[in-house]
């Protein structure tokens, strides 16, 4: 079983990204030890009776994406002729929950900034990471992965990327200041090919860069959830406000439909369009 599995997530790990193969396994793994058969003997009830039993307290999303992983891989196993009959086709995943888009600002973004230079460790690299990730759009996890030679003096080439996929994002000169000042004051010299470092010269984790930035955005004044990875609906959301075109939008922030994009646009319209029709004048 073991064997079908790391195939399994190899292939994810092509089509997605290190963590999602990682939080594929986890889940997967999750599953199997609960029901503790061969992966042959197990039914298209045991995936219900899982469901239903281990995600009664667990929000929508959260269960769409745990049960996703698990049937990704029956489904892979079928395909594969590894199990005889596909026990994912009847099962009906609810529908996503639509959450209110938490972005910031363009004062807000400035206000973060400036409390990352108040920093007490690390304010240039701080500062560097959430100026990047506001101006780009890109993941946390692409962040992570950012090494030296990959920023230019005008392009940030992003190799590796979800799916795989390579692009290039134009270099905003707030950007290159950030990182500029980041790596003269701070960052050091170290063997590391990367550009975000800790004190020791070693690679920072997604988590560590999701940590670093959650602390800083604790101290603001600003009361919306907003993580490393949700930056991207800020850039999304301040690039279209400013009037940047959807498909340059699409392509910088690595979206493979445009409808993935409008994700995040049509939000913005929505809320836009809730706070006139609330504001007008009653006749």
């Amino acid at each position: 079983m073991n064997d079908y599995l790391e195939l399994f997530l190899a292939q994810t790990k092509i089509r997605g990204s290190e963590k999602t193969s990682q939080d594929y396994e986890r889940h997967i793994k999750k599953f199997l030890n609960k029901i503790d058969k061969n992966v042959t003997d197990i039914s298209y009830w045991d995936l219900l009776n899982y469901y239903d039993t281990e995600f009664k307290d667990v929000k929508v999303n959260s269960k769409r994406t745990y049960m996703s992983a698990i049937l990704s891989f029956f489904k892979f196993l079928y395909e594969q002729n590894i199990i005889e009959s596909d026990i994912t086709k009847s099962f009906k995943l609810p529908k996503a929950e639509i959450k209110d888009m938490d972005y910031l600002s363009q004062e807000e973004a400035q206000e973060v900034a400036k409390l990352c230079e108040s920093e007490s460790r690390n304010p240039y690299r701080k500062k560097a990471m959430f100026v990047m990730l506001v101006n780009t759009g890109m993941r946390a996890s692409e962040l992570a992965n950012l090494k030296l030679h990959d920023v230019g003096d005008e392009w940030i080439n992003v190799v590796g990327a979800k799916g795989n996929k390579f692009r290039r994002i134009p270099l905003h000169p707030s950007v290159k200041k950030a990182v500029d000042d980041y790596i003269k004051h701070e960052r050091g010299y170290t063997n590391q090919p990367y550009l975000f470092v800790n004190q020791w010269g070693n690679k920072l984790s997604h988590d560590n860069i999701s940590r670093d930035l959650a602390r800083v955005m604790a101290k603001s004044n600003i009361d919306k959830h907003i993580s490393a990875h949700r930056l991207r609906d800020s850039f999304a959301t301040i690039q279209y406000i400013n009037g940047t075109d959807f498909k340059n939008i699409q392509e910088t922030m690595g979206h493979s439909s445009i409808q993935m994009t409008l994700h995040y646009i049509q939000k913005v319209d929505e809320k836009r369009k809730n706070q006139i029709i609330g504001s007008g004048v009653e006749f």
